[in-house]
């Protein structure tokens, strides 16, 4: 937070225990009225019935949203067979019910590990991925067919947890634009049955972990990290005055370095921005954090 002319002005990040029955949005719009700024943004989705972390971002953090929403993450869900629900989870109306069979431990731990790797994934119809500039839940609320639009996702990791009354808990860690609920409905159909999730827990965004999270209400000030520590996992560059000028006035940087993007620094250790490179040592500035 920094003072300008006898205001606070935000600019930071806050990790967030989502609980349930919230959306994302009810999360930003209370941190948006709690500390009376209205540039608020949040770094991937969860479902009401979802739970776990959500990092808000607020003010000047709401341009690096895409960088922490490359990130890898991790959940833990469970998944209830024997009945597929049109919204994939728990708040859906049942479209088909199939006989669970007889499952091993074996049977369900091998089936599990199929789905390590990269994979093509069909994005559910109840998601806010646009087709023609056009969500694809509107299609479905309209009752107008939905296109299906699938692309590649990786599971890093998939792990068993728990079998118990047809409810199998697993945990995930995956690449960014992964759907859990389209992955528990795959699951149970290679499983020969069908099924949604009952419950969703998001607990790793890149480094940050839920152990870092507080719920909504008991966020605090003093809670918000900074930029520069929010983009620690960017290599970084320091730069002097002259190259600090020209990266405020948006010209091309010639830097000897290889990597493909660097969080730039001045002598003060201020944050400056983001560049990406254009061509071989040479960056241009995709984020002014100045």
């Amino acid at each position: 937070m920094k003072q300008e002319g006898g205001k606070q002005k935000m600019d930071g990040i806050l990790f967030i225990d989502k609980e349930k029955g919230w959306t994302s949005r009810d999360v930003v719009n209370f941190i948006s009225h709690q500390f009376q700024t209205k540039k608020v943004g949040h770094v991937g989705t969860l479902d009401p019935f979802a739970t776990g972390l959500l990092i808000v971002l607020v003010g000047k953090a709401t341009k690096i949203a895409p960088y922490l929403e490359a990130q890898e993450k991790e959940y833990e869900a469970t998944l209830l067979l024997g009945a597929d629900t049109d919204t994939l989870d728990l708040e859906g109306e049942v479209v088909l019910e199939k006989e669970v069979p007889d499952l091993s431990l074996e049977a369900i731990e091998e089936t599990l590990h199929t789905f390590k790797g990269t994979i093509e994934q069909v994005v559910p119809k109840y998601s806010a991925v646009k087709y023609k500039g056009k969500a694809l839940y509107r299609y479905a609320f309209a009752n107008e067919k939905t296109p299906e639009i699938s692309r590649k996702i990786t599971i890093h990791d998939i792990h068993f947890m728990s079998y118990v009354d047809h409810q199998l808990s697993f945990s995930v860690h995956c690449s960014k634009g992964t759907y859990i609920r389209q992955l528990g409905q795959d699951i149970a159909h290679d499983l020969s049955t069908c099924g949604h999730l009952t419950s969703l827990r998001r607990t790793k965004i890149g480094k940050v972990s839920i152990f870092d999270a507080k719920k909504v209400k008991e966020i605090e000030a003093s809670d918000f990290i900074s930029i520069k520590e929010a983009l620690s996992f960017l290599p970084t560059e320091v730069v002097d005055e002259a190259t600090k000028k020209d990266i405020i006035n948006g010209k091309t940087i010639r830097l000897l370095r290889k990597e493909d993007i660097l969080l730039t620094l001045d002598e003060n250790g201020e944050v400056l921005s983001i560049l990406e490179k254009a061509e071989k040592h040479t960056y241009k500035v995709k984020r002014g954090l100045f």
